[in-house]
Order: structure tokens, then sequence, then C-alpha cells
């Protein structure tokens, strides 16, 4: 399994649409989206509209690309106005056993907060593909999501399909 960390930057925050969020605590919130397309997702999040409809999947086929986002809202700033909010992945294989070593990665550091009560998507990913000798069947990835200036922790967690590619 090739896993990859990609960096991009979603700057435009979207009004808070009720339900969306997966958990929360004393103000941040925050989920964990697996989707199959993560480029076109930043590169949607940063064109000015009303909303952005975001490609979920619970499926990745063998070589192909299956990433997970945190879009989240309402992290506490610093003294100087900006947040502090890192994630930590960790995946499973089917049986259970851990596939890699956890890894962290930016959220949202040393921006300042979105406007309370906007969805934010997070800086990074996590991005795997399944490869041929991989096992298939069900993975798990979870998020540890952390507000280092709140001290608030969410733990996220979704479950995708690895499968044979069509054909």
């Amino acid at each position: 399994m090739r896993m990859l960390r990609i960096l991009l930057f979603a700057a435009l925050a979207l009004p808070c649409s009720s339900g969306l969020m997966a958990q929360s605590e004393g103000g941040l919130q925050a989920t964990l989206y697996l989707t199959d397309k993560p480029e076109k997702l930043f590169a949607d999040w940063e064109t000015a509209s009303p909303g952005v409809t975001l490609s979920s999947t619970q499926i990745a086929r063998q070589g192909e690309l299956i990433a997970g986002v945190i879009v989240f809202a309402d992290c506490a700033p610093t003294e100087k106005g900006f947040c502090d909010v890192t994630v930590t992945y960790t995946l499973f294989k089917p049986d259970g056993a851990l596939y890699d070593e956890p890894m962290e990665s930016e959220t949202w550091i040393g921006k300042p907060p979105p406007p309370s009560n906007h969805l934010q998507l997070g800086v990074g990913s996590f991005c795997v593909v399944i490869e041929p000798e991989d096992p298939l069947g069900r993975y798990r990835m979870q998020a540890e999501v952390r507000d280092r200036v709140s001290g608030k922790t969410l733990r996220l967690e979704r479950h995708f399909d690895a499968v044979e590619p069509p054909g």
C-alpha cells in the first residue's frame, strides 16, 4: 500500500449545515470524509459558491487513490488569533492489524479561525493506494483531531472496502 500525504490549501469557509458534523466537543466540530477525488474537492472548495458537493466513497479499487480529509468548524484561537489544529491518521488492515505507523498532519495551523459556524476543509489529506499485494476487504481509517489551543480532541473513524479493479 502506498500512503501519501497531500497538503493543499483550502481557504474558503462555508456556512455550516445542521447535522453535517460527525462529532463536536464544546465548540470544536469535525468529521472525516473519504473521497476518491481529493484534488477536485480541494479545487471546488476554493471556488466561491454557496456550497460544495462532497464526493464521498466507501470503495477503494486496487491501484486507485482514496483519501481521508477533515472538515471542521469552531477551532479556538490563540491570543494572537490563530488556530492550532492537527490530525493523526491511523490505518488498519482488514484483519485489524495496524497497517503502518500513524501519520500526523496539519489541519489548520497558524491561520485565523473560520467564521463561527462555518465549515473549513483542513489543509491536508491522508491518501492511500491499494496495491495488488495488499489484502482486499474492509479497512478502518481513524483520525484523531486535536485543537492544541482548547485542548479538545475528537476521535473519528470511517471504513472503506478494498476491492479488485473492474474487468
